[in-house]
């Protein structure tokens, strides 16, 4: 199952939801110098194709209300336990309808309880 917002994509497979930006996101570089500052924009895939690719976040149902999620956190991953209202919340954050969010669940909780969500990127 695949659902897009103007920004976003959430693909759901095999019970895993991945969250991915259409844009191509950019890292913001800052040189210093003695004389001067520069700031430049510079596109995740100039600096590893496999860092544009990855989602913004991947998440599998726990069971009784919780996902294993994924989060890309910019610099760096976090990867725990979160309840299913806090990715909620997120998903309507990044556009997505109601009717759109519990397809997306119901997509998920399929393939029943997971351990974890780990690397799926």
């Amino acid at each position: 199952m695949q659902i897009e917002t103007g920004n976003y994509t959430a693909i759901v497979t095999n019970g895993l939801l991945k969250l991915l930006q259409i844009a191509e996101r950019h890292l913001t570089v800052v040189t210093v110098t003695a004389d001067t500052t520069e700031v430049k924009a510079v596109p995740y895939s100039a600096i590893s194709p496999s860092l544009s690719a990855s989602p913004l976040l991947t998440a599998t149902w726990a069971g009784a209300g919780y996902a294993h999620v994924d989060l890309d956190c910019g610099a760096q991953r976090w990867n725990g336990t979160k309840s299913m209202m806090w990715l909620r919340k997120g998903l309507y954050r990044a556009g997505f309808s109601k009717e759109n969010v519990d397809a997306l669940f119901r997509q998920m909780r399929l393939v029943g309880p997971q351990d974890h969500v780990g690397r799926s990127w």
